[in-house]
């Protein structure tokens, strides 16, 4: 919270994200250090990808991001955490001028052009 109130104040181009990340890699490193047979940077990218993703609704954006700045092939992993975050919180609007998506069949036809003949 604290991370999110400076970025966004500041004007600072991380915005939320960053902190979002953040959050993301300390509970990745919690949950490695309740459960120490897992591999904790998997974990962490995961939860930095699931925890974005859940707020700003980017799957791809987040996975492709945060594979890339791990460095390392986490690819599948942190996709499938994106889309189960993403279908979990579907719902779930956290940032109140984000648009909905909408259904594309129920946007009204587009008139028919004129011929000049």
């Amino acid at each position: 919270m604290i991370g999110t109130s400076v970025t966004i104040s500041t004007g600072w181009r991380g915005g939320f994200i960053i902190p979002l990340f953040f959050v993301g890699a300390a509970l990745g490193r919690l949950w490695h250090l309740a459960l120490p047979q897992t591999n904790e940077v998997v974990l962490m990218a995961a939860l930095m990808v699931a925890i974005n993703t859940g707020v700003t609704k980017t799957p791809l954006g987040s996975t492709l991001v945060v594979t890339k700045m791990a460095g390392l092939p986490l690819l599948p992993t942190t996709l499938i955490a994106g889309v189960t975050s993403l279908l979990l919180t579907s719902e779930a609007g956290l940032i109140h001028t984000q648009q909905r998506r909408r259904d594309l069949s129920a946007l009204p036809a587009l008139p028919e052009p004129k011929v000049h003949q």
